[in-house]
């Protein structure tokens, strides 16, 4: 893979490709393409072994695999991929490799059907095999048995095709006699179908029935879906070979990262994880019993087969990474799909190639692997021995008694032959259930195996449904309920059927219920099926549940998970069931036909779902009541504030101020800003409120008092301003109120403030920070002013970046620097920050350079660069390359993570070193500015207020453009203040190397080079804290601290600076990236990070040492022991470690162990 990388502001290390790279091959020690050799790289777990399968010739490029039931492996395989050259024939192929004698290599190889173009997708089934083929689904049909296709059909059209590795992919047969296909984040689909036109605009998993052409989108969202499987209950998962989140949790009709015109989105269950192509879950004896239940993936960038746990929890599951079922260091090794066969062995696809993907290198690099690929068997040595038998040719009653086995592959192929014998099979699969003896602990899972092959052959059967919907089991159902989302307009009595399953004692069942009640993937279909437009008949009993499932006041229903406890995915499902019953309810409740049945919770539920409109007079009703708890009122205050009127507003804003609730004051603050909107304040209950020795209270008034337009507290702000020993907080507060006050007096007190050299740098800076939002042409010559007079240790990034977000800031400033000098590092700084507001202005970069002296950017010769790659590769020091990429001024960690841990606006590196060679790693430090990788493109956003957003965008909806800036803040923008959206340049600063020496450089190549590839930066699976905060050693912390105790670094002191700081790959924290200040002559830091309880109870750490430490969780020490384990509650916690640097110099590693009987944690980011 061709890699460009950039250090961005103040070092952003962004990922790019170079289209110099094409012209000049660089890729070094691409290997010999002999299987053993390749073999002999492989790693598996004790008592595990692996060996070839198939091969070329045999077999090339192999892109996805599913066996048959008779255990044939059929292949799609695409020599032409990515591109086919103009002209050229295409020449892509389906294959099937037969094992004749079952000895675990392949006897035969059989081309089914060749001259496809791409095929992305392979499914055997009814007579020959499904493909995914470029922007169609086709069926092949082998009508002699020849395994030769005789006939092929176009059944679907329409499919997207803007990206090759991003077209219709990933087939797979589901549990349900559903066929799923996958499609990926660039690719547009809109598919006519019989039942009308279906559309998926970016990645999701689309769900068809082959007998009825009915299709329907399943979930929606990822980057790139090359992985689906679902586990003995029908719940799926999903991975992502282009995101970062790991093993995702598929809800029905969820939205997950990147989905289109998405408002909320359902995370993964693993962030930081490497990206994942793929996915088996295991349900097999012939593989161990600690296995059963894992999912098996490929991380085809680390060159690993790697197996994720997955254990229940609540609604949703947890997900920890195991050992590798496959580790090597060849660069080669490019595992993309993954099966268990009918065999019990784990079959692998090896596309085998030193290059991935094409976003990162030229379709005609002449170093791209056309020829080659494997298929991989790993096999479990202490496997029970069984005889292969072929599942097509057994007779009904066998394929029922196989609905009885521990193994789901033949489970699931009995299921697909019972599919292809067609309805027919119903009555005869009731009669076997009534003979057949089943012992109590298999009774409810066959059942549930019977349950779906009625739905499968179409054939409603309500008694057995209702059976299962009793069964002591919750995941059986869950499965149930499932079922019913597709029955419920045949099932006369199935909305109170979902009434008592809303109300299940178990989580799951109550999420599937919720979703059931507005969604199944067919739903339009088995709507027009249950109205009789589709074939012009209904009856009156089907005419009234349709009737039921329109009536307004099923959200009632919905929501009555909220009488229980609710887990993030829970609460996810009633969130987007809400929104999507929305418009039967509102326009109801409007009209007071329905009320929630007066519940307060249920409201206020129903319309935070809409984020607007909320009843604000019942909502604000006892919002101070002793029965309110802080955590719900903080929910409620954001819908009372986007829904209420300025009176409204101001009567919200004056019982806060009686309770001095400084928390709501800065909800309504930020959101009465977003609104512009001033409520109407009444002065006296603010005044006392300005000298309150709550900083978080008193902060909240002083900004309250400019921005919504306080007139007879005014002169207090006045007084403050002309305060040389002013609070710098409270400046800041006071400042930012009168930003956005539009009051030409207050503005005045900016511009002041700006111009007195004898205040502070960090307070002029505020003040003119303040002032380029309100009067930029104002602030420009005041900032040049400024940073032409910092000292050598203050930084112009702010106060730049506030002038610059302003449409015509670039322009003011190129005009003010006119004839005056800036320091070199300042000049730098501030050309950093002109690249990440994602636009370019020469003027002002001629300006720069020329006041800051700033020469040409480093550029080396080919033999300057050939002997750094040497030192990189014979004399380079990883641990120092990672000492110098950890460097604050380079700044890269700012913006990307390694394993989650950094920052987001690029790439994660965690895997870096596995997918990219020495020499385009340099030439991504030396030229970095090309094409950016895909989905890393920045979103420039100017508003009508003339302010301009720069950066990543993460989430689109109908309401809001989500960016993700440089700085690592997520901003919001409303659609409505959307003046001009735009693709802007790369957010790479320039020359940030040009400070390192050579070695230094080759020091960073070799660390980069090693990420992900060798053990020593391959990240640990342990559970290690990565990401922290630290206590920076200002004036105010050190008075605090001297003030009180070392515990008051334990709360939430206002007063202290937390700055970001991160891990080593290894998960050690430096003693070194600890600030040190002095406390009653005690060298101390401070560092804190955040876990989140997802289910209460004994929570285990372990540190590396105690030595020199304190640590304390919400404020409350634990034990002095390097291995503690204190009960805690559900909810996030902080984790606040005191480090006396006088006695400790050895760095700090935190680590969460799981513990059997205890409660769940998870790793959080601030």
């Amino acid at each position: 893979m061709n890699i460009r990388i950039c250090l961005l502001t103040p070092g952003l290390f962004l990922i790019f490709i170079s289209t110099a790279l094409a012209q000049v091959p660089t890729l070094k020690d691409i290997p010999t393409p002999d299987p053993e050799l390749e073999k002999a790289t492989f790693k598996v777990p004790e008592g595990f072994e692996v060996n070839l399968f198939a091969a070329d010739p045999s077999i090339a490029k192999p892109i996805q695999m599913n066996f048959d039931e008779d255990g044939r492996l059929w292949i799609a395989s695409s020599e032409v991929y990515p591109q086919i050259v103009p002209g050229a024939p295409a020449t892509d192929r389906v294959v099937v490799v037969e094992d004749l004698d079952h000895d675990g290599v392949a006897d035969k190889t059989h081309v089914f059907a060749e001259g496809l173009l791409i095929p992305t997708g392979v499914a055997p089934g009814d007579g020959g095999v499904w493909v995914a083929n470029s922007t169609e689904l086709l069926h092949f049909k082998d009508n002699d048995g020849d395994l030769k296709a005789d006939e092929k059909k176009v059944v679907l059209s329409g499919f997207g095709t803007e990206d090759t590795h991003h077209i219709l992919h990933t087939l797979r047969w589901g549990y349900d006699g559903f066929l799923y296909f996958n499609q990926s984040i660039y690719i547009h689909s809109h598919v006519e179908t019989p039942w009308g036109i279906r559309r998926l605009n970016a990645g999701g998993i689309w769900q068809f029935r082959p007998e009825t052409l009915e299709l329907g989108v399943f979930m929606k969202g990822l980057v790139n879906t090359w992985g689906h499987h679902y586990d003995k209950f029908g719940q799926s998962f999903a991975t992502d070979g282009a995101g970062g989140e790991g093993i995702n949790y598929v809800i029905p009709g969820g939205y997950y990262f990147t989905a289109a015109d998405a408002e909320r989105l359902v995370k993964g269950l693993n962030p930081g994880s490497p990206k994942h192509c793929g996915l088996e879950l295991v349900d097999t004896p012939m593989l161990p019993p600690d296995w059963q239940g894992s999912a098996i993936t490929n991380d085809f960038r680390g060159h690993r087969v790697v197996r994720f746990n997955l254990t229940e929890e609540g609604s949703g599951y947890v997900s920890r990474e195991q050992q590798e079922v496959i580790w090597s260091d060849h660069v080669a090794f490019r595992p993309i799909d993954v099966k268990v066969g009918p065999d019990g062995a784990i079959y692998i696809a090896d596309w085998y190639n030193p290059i991935i993907q094409h976003g990162e290198v030229d379709f005609r690099d002449e170093r791209r692997d056309h020829t080659h690929g494997r298929i991989w068997r790993v096999t479990w040595k202490g496997a029970p021995k069984r005889e292969f038998k072929p599942v097509s040719t057994r007779s009904n009653s066998e394929l029922f008694e196989a609905l009885r086995s521990d193994d789901g592959v033949e489970r699931q192929s009995a299921k697909q032959i019972l599919r292809q014998r067609g309805p027919a099979i119903a009555e005869e699969l009731l009669q076997w259930m009534r003979t057949v003896k089943l012992t109590n602990e298999e009774r409810d899972q066959v059942h549930l195996e019977c349950l779906w092959c009625l739905q499968t052959a179409r054939h409603v059967h309500p008694r057995l449904l209702n059976a299962l919907l009793q069964s002591t089991d919750g995941r059986v159902r869950a499965a149930a309920v499932r079922v019913l989302s597709h029955w419920k307009y045949q099932v006369p009595n199935s909305p109170e059927l979902l009434t008592k399953a809303a109300q299940d004692a178990h989580p799951r069942v109550r999420l599937e219920a919720i979703r059931a009640m507005s969604f199944s993937p067919l739903e339009d279909s088995e709507r027009q099926i249950a109205d009789g437009s589709a074939f012009g008949e209904s009856t009156p009993e089907t005419a009234k549940t349709l009737a039921m499932y329109d009536d307004p006041k099923l959200v009632e229903t919905a929501l009555l998970p909220l009488k229980q406890p609710v887990d993030a995915f829970l609460d996810y499902a009633m969130w987007l069931t809400t929104k999507e019953l929305a418009p039967k309810w509102r326009p109801a409740f409007e009209k007071g036909e329905m009320n929630f049945n007066n519940d307060a919770g249920q409201i206020a539920y129903g319309f935070s779902a809409l984020g607007s409109g909320a009843p604000v007079e019942i909502l604000m009703k006892d919002l101070y009541a002793d029965q309110v708890t802080p955590e719900k009122r903080s929910g409620l205050i954001p819908l009372i504030c986007y829904s209420a009127d300025a009176n409204q507003m101001g009567r919200l804003a004056s019982v806060a101020a009686q309770h001095q609730d400084a928390a709501t004051l800065q909800t309504m603050l930020t959101i009465s800003q977003t609104r512009k909107l001033v409520p109407a304040i009444n002065a006296d209950e603010f005044s006392p409120l300005t000298k309150s020795e709550d900083p978080v209270l008193r902060h909240a008034v002083l900004q309250a008092i400019g921005q919504w337009n306080i007139v007879s507290l005014k002169p207090q702000l006045d007084t403050l301003v002309s305060n040389a020993n002013a609070d710098i907080a409270d400046l800041s507060a006071a400042f930012s109120g009168i930003a956005v006050s539009h009051d030409d007096g207050l503005i005045g007190l900016l511009e002041t403030a700006g111009k007195n050299t004898e205040a502070s740098i960090p307070a002029r800076s505020l003040a003119l920070e303040r002032l380029a939002i309100a009067r930029p042409e104002k602030a420009a010559p005041l900032i040049v002013d400024l940073v032409a007079a910092l000292p050598v240790g203050e930084s112009a990034i702010n106060v730049s970046r506030a002038l610059l977000s302003e449409k015509q800031g670039s322009k003011l400033m190129a005009s003010a620097l006119a004839n005056r000098e800036l320091r070199t590092e300042v000049a730098r700084d501030i050309l950093r920050v002109l690249r990440e507001s994602g636009r370019t202005d020469a003027d002002l970069e001629n300006a720069l350079k020329t006041a800051g002296k700033i020469t040409s950017r480093k550029s080396l010769s080919a033999d300057e660069r050939t002997a750094i790659l040497e030192k990189a590769k014979s004399v380079a020091v990883a641990a120092d390359g990672e000492r110098i990429y950890r460097n604050e001024q380079l700044g890269c960690l700012k913006c990307h993570a390694i394993g989650g841990s950094g920052g987001l606006v690029g790439p994660d590196m965690i895997s870096l070193g596995a997918s990219a060679q020495p020499d385009y790693l340099l030439e991504s430090l030396l030229n970095p500015n090309a094409k950016v990788k895909e989905n890393y493109h920045t979103t420039v956003v100017a508003t009508v207020d003339g302010v301009v957003f720069a950066g990543v965008q993460i989430q689109k909806s109908e309401k809001t453009i989500t960016l993700r800036t440089a700085e690592n803040k997520v901003v919001e923008i409303p659609v409505e203040q959307i003046e001009e959206q735009s693709q802007g340049v790369s957010l790479m600063p320039e020359g940030l190397v040009d400070n390192l020496t050579d070695d230094e450089i080759a020091a960073v190549v070799r660390f980069l080079s090693e990420l992900g590839r060798t053990p020593d930066y391959t990240l640990s699976k342990n559970r290690l804290i990565r990401s922290w905060q630290v206590l920076m050693p200002t004036q105010e912390s050190v008075h605090q601290l001297n003030r009180t105790s070392f515990s008051e670094a334990a709360t939430d002191n206002p007063a202290f600076t937390w700055a970001s700081r991160y891990s080593t790959v290894s998960g050690s924290l430096p003693i070194d990236a600890l600030p040190v200040m002095k406390v009653r002559d005690v060298p101390v830091a401070f560092a804190r990070s955040r876990i989140n309880v997802t289910s209460p109870g004994k929570i285990a750490f372990k540190v590396n040492s105690i030595v020199g430490t304190e640590i304390r969780i919400d404020g409350v020490p634990v034990e002095q022991a390097a291995e503690f384990s204190p009960v805690m509650d559900a909810g996030i916690h902080t984790v606040t470690v005191t480090v006396d640097t006088s006695k400790r110099n050895e760095p700090l590693l935190m680590e969460l162990l799981s513990t059997d009987g205890g409660g769940n944690a998870e790793l959080t980011n601030f």
